[in-house]
């Protein structure tokens, strides 16, 4: 066993690790990684175009032959109609008004769509919500519930929380999704313009 004395000598006498230079696969300078699995330095032209790499390299793995693919681009049209059609309401959780502050709305599930796919695209279970109570407090559940037994009813809300089957969607329902998120977008638009 080392004393207390040899132990602090021993430790003066070692070296400094020296620092690891690694090459940037894009530009090719030499630099020092954040992490062991970094490819790229911190330039913005090296950032940008490693995340270029990695979106090109995600959708050749999506294509249309894939239910994923289909599953994308269906939540993004029916999102979007859902946030048009709830556009003069407020927060459904917390209440809170778009028109007078900054916070993003999202169209929130009461019932997660990873959990229960059969009501993913399922209107009554798809209101406006403002990014704090979607993202950071996971919906926001007890107050979604409470406000969504006032706009909808008790009996659909205990629908909603019974159903519970499992769902493979097929790539023609949800190229059907698609299709009518745009059409009832595009008459909800008309409408409002009148």
């Amino acid at each position: 066993m080392l004393t207390k004395k040899k132990q602090l000598t021993k430790n003066k006498d070692q070296p400094k690790p020296t620092k690891r230079y690694r090459k940037c696969k894009y530009c090719g300078e030499k630099s020092v990684p954040y992490g062991a699995m970094q490819p790229f330095c911190f330039k913005n032209k090296c950032i940008k175009a490693h995340n270029q790499k990695t979106i090109k390299a995600q959708i050749k793995q999506l294509n249309e032959k894939d239910t994923r693919y289909w599953i994308r681009i269906a939540t993004k049209w029916f999102n979007q109609y859902i946030r048009h059609r709830d556009k003069d309401l407020n927060c459904i959780s917390c209440d809170y008004d778009f028109k007078k502050g900054s916070r993003q709305g999202h169209a929130g599930h009461f019932r997660p769509a990873g959990n229960h796919s059969i009501l993913r695209f399922n209107e009554l279970n798809v209101w406006k919500q403002c990014s704090i109570c979607n993202n950071h407090k996971s919906g926001n559940v007890g107050a979604y519930e409470r406000a969504l037994r006032g706009r909808i009813g008790d009996d659909e809300v205990d629908t909603l929380l019974n159903n519970n089957t499992p769902k493979k969607w097929t790539i023609e329902e949800l190229q059907s999704i698609v299709e009518e998120s745009k059409l009832k977008l595009e008459e909800n638009f008309t409408q409002k313009q009148k």
